[in-house]
């Protein structure tokens, strides 16, 4: 039914987020082509995410003449909430009504590409890249000018880890600053060779070729966390992912 029922059932399922519905282009052609649908395409949905696919695949057939392939991806989403934990409080007490922000795992563009290049039968050169804008940063207050960062006096307070959304800098909103863009490439060499009773198989890899320091998409239950800031003062690295590695590898296939 071109994706319609399934559309149906998420546009009658109550509107709590719990229920997600992933689409292609029937969405967008469905109200041409049936006269009535079980839901309003206007008003019966609340965008997540825009996802776009681009590809091209090596022929599979002899005598190719097709070097290369590609996959290219880009998604482009938002995501909101008044809480990122059900034990976290609110700023002001259970004041959560202007808690709404980005959430911790807030990813606003996503970009995927590989590119495959065979500049032989036995070569494979693969480089993949992934590019994601950076993850909200809380500021907390300064305590050299506030004495303590518990400004609601509810006995909880920020250190170094994370630990939730309340005590925030006064005149800021929650998770309300960035971490800068992550940008990791990646470099794989494949070669085989045709001997006697199998094949030989040499690879070697690159992670993180370019050698680019990321600092964002590390679980906010370790001890530090880069989405932890004092306001107003420099921004303090607590940790950052693996800088530039090298993997080599010797198979014998048969």
């Amino acid at each position: 039914a071109s994706g319609t029922l399934a559309a149906g059932q998420v546009a009658r399922a109550a509107p709590d987020g719990s229920v997600l519905l992933l689409d292609a282009s029937s969405f967008a052609v469905n109200p041409a082509l049936f006269d009535k649908l079980p839901y309003d395409p206007a008003t019966a949905f609340a965008p997540l995410a825009v996802f776009a696919l681009l590809q091209a695949r090596r022929s599979s057939d002899e005598g190719s003449t097709l070097r290369y392939g590609y996959r290219l991806s880009y998604t482009l989403s938002k995501l909101s909430n008044d809480t990122d934990d059900l034990n976290f409080r609110a700023s002001n007490s259970n004041e959560f009504d202007s808690e709404w922000g980005p959430s911790i795992n807030d990813r606003r563009h996503a970009l995927s590409a590989v590119l495959y290049l065979y500049p032989s039968e036995a070569l494979t050169v693969t480089v993949a890249g992934l590019f994601q804008s950076g993850q909200p940063i809380n500021l907390i207050p300064d305590t050299g000018i506030f004495g303590t960062t518990d400004l609601n006096g509810d006995g909880a307070s920020f250190s170094s880890a994370y630990l939730g959304n309340s005590d925030r800098a006064p005149g800021v909103g929650r998770n309300s600053g960035r971490l800068p863009w992550s940008k990791l490439v990646d470099l794989g060499l494949r070669y085989e060779r045709a001997m006697p009773l199998g094949s030989l198989e040499l690879t070697a890899d690159v992670f993180n070729l370019l050698d680019a320091e990321n600092l964002s998409g590390f679980a906010n239950s370790a001890t530090q966390s880069n989405q932890i800031q004092v306001a107003g003062q420099p921004f303090v690295e607590r940790n950052a992912g693996a800088p530039r590695q090298f993997q080599f590898g010797l198979s014998w296939r048969f």
